[in-house]
C-alpha cells in the first residue's frame, strides 16, 4: 500500500466536536455532523479562522480513554478571541503515515480508512501511535471521481 512519512510539528486546532459511542457509531454518524455543520455555516466560519499551517479542512478522530470516540471538524488556527465558541486543541508533533484516497467523498474515505485499516494491522501495528489521526480536505470537488483526500494516520519515531 502506497503512503508518504511526513512530520508535522506541534498544532492548534480549532473547531467542532461531537462524541460517539464507538468508531461503529461515529461512521454511521459522521457524514451528518459534515451536513450540519455546512447547512449551520460552521465550515465556512471555520475557513475564515484558517491560518494555513495546513491547508483545508481536516475530519480528526480522536481515541478516548473509554472507549468512545470524538470527531472534530476542525482547521488550524491561532488561539483569539473569535475563536471562544469552539474547541480548541493541540495536535502534538508527530511522524504520520499519509495515505490518498481518490474518489467522491465520503465513499471513497470510507473504502480507504477501511484498507488503511487492514494494512496497519496486518503490516504496521508496532508503528501506529495511540493518538489522534485525521482526514485531511483540500479545495476542490468533493463529489469528483478526482478529488483526492489525505489520510494521516500517526506513527511512532
Amino acid at each position: 500500500m502506497e503512503y508518504q512519512l511526513q512530520q508535522l510539528a506541534s498544532l492548534t486546532l480549532v473547531g467542532i466536536k461531537e462524541t460517539y459511542e464507538n468508531g461503529r457509531q461515529a461512521q454511521q454518524h459522521i457524514a451528518g455532523f459534515w451536513q450540519r455543520c455546512y447547512q449551520e455555516g460552521v465550515i465556512a466560519d471555520l475557513q475564515l479562522k484558517n491560518n494555513g499551517d495546513l491547508a483545508g479542512i481536516l475530519g480528526l478522530c480522536i481515541p478516548e480513554l473509554d472507549g468512545k470516540m470524538s470527531y472534530m471538524i476542525a482547521v488550524t488556527g491561532d488561539n483569539s478571541a473569535d475563536i471562544a465558541k469552539y474547541d480548541i486543541i493541540t495536535l502534538a508533533s508527530s511522524k504520520y503515515m499519509v495515505f490518498e484516497a481518490q474518489g467522491a467523498v465520503p465513499k471513497a474515505v470510507q473504502q480507504k480508512m477501511e484498507e488503511v485499516h487492514h494494512y496497519i494491522h496486518q503490516y504496521q501495528a508496532n508503528t501506529v501511535k495511540s493518538a489522534p489521526f485525521f482526514e485531511l480536505y483540500q479545495d476542490g470537488d468533493t463529489t469528483s471521481e478526482k478529488y483526492i483526500t489525505e489520510i494521516w494516520m500517526p506513527v511512532k519515531g
